[in-house]
């Protein structure tokens, strides 16, 4: 909340205020009417009554609007403090100098709005108030002890001195009042910077697992972004629409530079520096630098963040602000802070992605290894591994997890390798025993493969054993319905399609339009029903993959 917005609120209360106090002074002149009826003061009781009732009018019209019309409006303050003035000049009036001090009332009353113009107001109207009410109290005479009996006197003697007076006490609580309101100001700065520094560290905080987790360079650009255009944000004074670009250098030395809507551009490395062009001016950063941790700086209203590795430029982070500088030492701090989470998590992924390739060439190894053992599989792995394709683009998986799914699917077989040729390339009919066999190539695969690390590992163990499951729970394992993985539901269908329309030494092949309606046919019993309707509204793309690769 901004400071103007904290005393708009401190009105709305000190109104509140205000009337009550005023109603405990109504309280209290009843009591000293009370007092005076039992003769403990030797004021005339009908004078008494009449300042009582206009007293009371005066002093009630504040509570009416607050309290009881609840009027939030800035000129409510303004008549609060008139009726208080007014109030005090009634009094005065008929009891000169003995009420005197009670024109500070008024004065105290509007220090608590930490408003000058409204304590201007009150040092004019009071001092308006006492001179009035001290002329007309000569002609009143309500004290007849007052020495003051004649106009020059009354002005001289009376009035002057007690105006001087009054004016020392207002400048006093004019500079007690900016003292104050100074103080609490600088209190509710401390107090905002904080709450901007607490919820800095909330968005670091709140986006670092996300940072961490992420797997591809385009899915850490969306966290980047999120986390220093909010940092930006809570400390820019404008709101305003700036680009902002990430880019990460490639195995080529080229950079992918991904802009605020995700789109991807690539720049090509030159000879001495990268040169990146933005909409107002080219921003040329080096490629290299003597120290690890390059520093933050703003350049042409841009604020730049290089993170090298080994002294070469590995990332860059470049966002458009022409309000903010990176002299604010809390905003530094938390950029510095945020800055190493970035760079942690683009070694992240350059550890994961280097793990992926090394899978991803001993899936294709093993993948090969078990292909060459029959010699009647033909072109089955990769077949099914471009049906995995189509299926995990039709599911709108997120790339990496299309590419994992994709190379996982080549080892559905590997436990394959565990059981013998002879068995495998049998002519005709498997005894029961040699059907046994070859059924414990499923645990035979999810056993090689069940320490291996890593996501595309994960999922070929899993498929490796689940791919014989039947919907209806007659499978290897006896595994129906939603036990068994999506993924290894998927692989029984296109296992066995692709084995359909296969030859094999027990079996001639099927055609399509027969493999297709036995897939259809076996939807719920064998197939899940929906992987079925995937296949089905996908089969075109199924038969151009047949023609790509054949036998």
């Amino acid at each position: 909340m901004k400071f103007s917005q904290v005393f708009e609120e401190n009105s709305s209360d000190v109104n509140k205020l205000v009337s009550v106090q005023l109603r405990y002074v109504v309280l209290l002149f009843f009591f000293v009417w009370f007092l005076n009826d039992r003769k403990i003061f030797a004021v005339n009781s009908v004078t008494l009554n009449k300042v009582m009732l206009l007293s009371v009018v005066v002093l009630l019209i504040p509570t009416v609007l607050t309290d009881i019309f609840c009027i939030r409006h800035w000129i409510v303050k303004y008549v609060n403090i008139f009726c208080t003035v007014l109030f005090v000049s009634l009094l005065y009036m008929y009891f000169t100098y003995h009420t005197v001090l009670m024109f500070v009332f008024p004065l105290v009353m509007a220090s608590l709005y930490f408003n000058m113009s409204l304590t201007i107001f009150t040092i004019i109207t009071s001092l308006v108030g006492m001179a009035v009410s001290h002329i007309l109290s000569l002609y009143v005479g309500v004290i007849d002890s007052d020495p003051l009996e004649t106009l020059y006197r009354v002005t001289v003697y009376g009035l002057l001195p007690r105006s001087i007076e009054y004016l020392v006490f207002s400048a006093i609580i004019i500079l007690l009042s900016k003292r104050t309101s100074k103080l609490l100001y600088s209190f509710m700065s401390y107090s905002e910077d904080i709450k901007q520094n607490r919820d800095c560290l909330d968005v670091i905080v709140g986006n670092t697992n996300s940072m961490f987790q992420a797997k591809s360079e385009k899915e850490l650009a969306v966290v980047v972004f999120q986390v220093f255009k909010c940092l930006i944000g809570v400390h820019s004074k404008i709101e305003s629409d700036y680009e902002a670009y990430f880019g990460v250098v490639d195995s080529h030395g080229n950079y992918n530079v991904f802009s605020e809507n995700l789109s991807l551009t690539k720049l090509r490395r030159t000879k001495e520096r990268l040169v990146i062009p933005l909409s107002d001016k080219d921003l040329h950063i080096a490629y290299y630098y003597d120290k690890e941790d390059a520093a933050i700086f703003v350049k042409d209203g841009h604020l730049v963040m290089p993170f090298y590795e080994s002294h070469s430029l590995n990332a860059f982070l470049v966002i458009q602000n022409h309000f903010i500088s990176t002299d604010e030492m809390i905003l530094t701090q938390e950029l510095k802070v945020a800055y190493g989470n970035v760079k942690l998590a683009i070694s992240n992924i350059r550890l994961s992605q280097e793990m992926y390739q090394t899978q991803e060439e001993l899936v294709r190894a093993f993948a090969e290894i078990c292909e060459s053992k029959s010699k009647q599989t033909g072109q089955h792995i990769k077949r099914t591994s471009e049906y995995m394709k189509v299926m995990a683009k039709a599911l709108k998986l997120q790339d990496m997890e299309q590419d994992a799914l994709v190379i996982a699917s080549m080892m559905h077989d590997i436990g394959k390798l565990m059981i013998p040729s002879e068995i495998i390339e049998k002519k005709g009919k498997l005894t029961e025993e040699e059907f046994a066999e070859i059924k414990k190539h499923v645990t035979y695969g999810f056993d090689l493969l069940k320490y291996s690390p890593g996501r595309v590992m994960e999922i070929a163990k899993t498929i490796a054993l689940q791919h014989h499951e039947k919907w209806n729970g007659k499978g290897y394992l006896g595994m129906k319905g939603m036990e068994i993985d999506f993924y290894s539901r998927i692989m029984a269908v296109v296992d066995v399609f692709d084995a359909l329309i296969s030859k094999r030494s027990y079996k001639e092949k099927w055609t399509l339009e027969d493999a297709y309606n036995e897939i259809v046919n076996q939807s719920g019993e064998h197939f899940d029903p929906e992987v079925v309707r995937m296949f089905c509204e996908h089969f075109e793309e199924f038969k151009i993959i047949v023609a790509a690769y054949p036998d």
